[in-house]
């Protein structure tokens, strides 16, 4: 029979640490914690998560990794997640199309719903129905017609089966009886350039992502999935003002592998929200479908009476939302002074550039007046050199005759 020798205190502490889950989730994390994106990066999905990881790098005091794993629609990145130890240093952007898996893949080696645990659900948005410039349709009635013109030759990019851009198409396709071919990608950033190109026509994108191309003016929204009209897109028309009853929302979450310890899932909750309070919504502060935002003075103050500090650091703290803004404004600010130097630098270049233009159509000027003065002088000396060969010609002939006479 084999036996050890171990420390009394060494014991004392293993069973502390079993026994006492508060101090547990005090040293979590213990080391960076990874944060899998199931689609590739460079699209919305993968910008959000990676603004989620920057503020909960800061709230955690570890690193937030992002690894972007991409594939079935987001099932790759949800195996690896599942099958990693539930310590809370393996988290999942959790997606629509994790859900969706179940009912589209009949042989999956998991069941989302059974081995995850939801942390927090991070955002809800719509998505957006674009087309390429070259297209000729300006709105979704133009598609819809454009669509039944053409049956069979419309292509609906998507970022994989099953993803909610994916399955917002085909709710449009059915409820409006046309036809188009699907063509999914790994992710938005490979979707989008094929779009903007016109090998694809259309596509319902996370709005989050498809903003940007259109407000640049590289693609053309059509309309939001959403039912009602997007705040601050209010000129954007919802697809269900020309298809009635069309409604397709989006949301992301956090979620981690199953048996993750509850006391470390509750402090990757708060952290997600920002602290004890939470969210401005749990103070009163809430968005209003117009932009504009309205204040619950009852609520503002009830959560003040419960947790003054907390309060406070919401808008004031070192990672409250007025800081955070201050920070993100002055790194556009610096942004902003550092792209003016550089075109600042780039117009004294351009003057210099101008500058020495002018040096030099100057000096081709002068070389073309020296030039055409040595052309001048030239034409000057082949007329006197032609007058010469005809008094010449004309003394010969003089000559000759004067020969023929003696």
């Amino acid at each position: 029979m084999l036996k050890f020798a171990v420390p009394l205190s060494a014991l004392a502490g293993i069973f502390v640490g079993a026994l006492n889950p508060a101090a547990r989730a005090a040293d979590y994390p213990t080391r960076p914690i990874q944060l899998i994106v199931g689609f590739s990066a460079g699209g919305g999905v993968d910008l959000a998560a990676r603004m989620l990881g920057e503020w909960l790098s800061q709230r955690l005091g570890q690193k937030v990794v992002i690894e972007n794993r991409t594939g079935t629609g987001g099932n790759l990145a949800a195996q690896a997640v599942i099958n990693s130890p539930p310590d809370g240093h393996t988290l999942l952007f959790a997606a629509p199309s994790n859900v969706i898996a179940g009912s589209l893949y009949k042989k999956l080696s998991f069941d989302f719903l059974r081995d995850t645990v939801p942390i927090a659900g991070v955002m809800r948005l719509a998505n957006l129905m674009t087309v390429p410039n070259s297209l000729p349709v300006r709105s979704v009635r133009d598609f819809i017609d454009y669509a039944n013109a053409n049956r069979g030759k419309v292509s609906m990019a998507s970022t994989g089966h099953g993803t909610s851009v994916h399955l917002s198409g085909e709710l449009f396709k059915a409820m409006t009886k046309i036809e188009m071919v699907h063509v999914p990608y790994r992710g938005a950033a490979s979707a989008y350039p094929d779009l903007m190109a016109g090998n694809v026509h259309v596509i319902f994108g996370n709005l989050t992502g498809a903003i940007g191309f259109v407000k640049a003016g590289q693609l053309r929204a059509l309309g939001v999935t959403s039912l009602k009209r997007w705040g601050g897109l209010e000129d954007i028309p919802t697809i269900a003002e020309t298809v009635p009853g069309y409604e397709a929302d989006v949301w992301y979450g956090i979620v981690a592998p199953r048996g993750t310890p509850p006391e470390i899932a509750s402090v990757l909750s708060n952290s997600v929200k920002g602290n004890g309070i939470g969210t401005l919504a749990n103070v009163g502060i809430t968005r209003n479908a117009d932009g504009t935002m309205s204040l619950d003075t009852d609520k503002l103050a009830a959560a003040f009476q419960s947790n003054p500090s907390a309060v406070k650091d919401l808008f004031t703290g070192p990672n409250g939302y007025g800081t955070t803004l201050n920070n993100t404004i002055n790194t556009y600010t610096q942004s902003g002074g550092i792209i003016s130097s550089r075109i600042g630098s780039l117009n004294d270049t351009l003057t210099q550039l101008g500058t020495q233009q002018t040096a030099l159509d100057n000096r081709m000027a002068t070389y073309q007046t020296q030039l055409q003065q040595q052309y001048t002088a030239l034409d000057t000396l082949m007329s006197s050199l032609n007058n010469t060969s005809t008094y010449l010609t004309t003394a010969l002939a003089q000559l000759n005759d004067s020969g023929s006479k003696n």
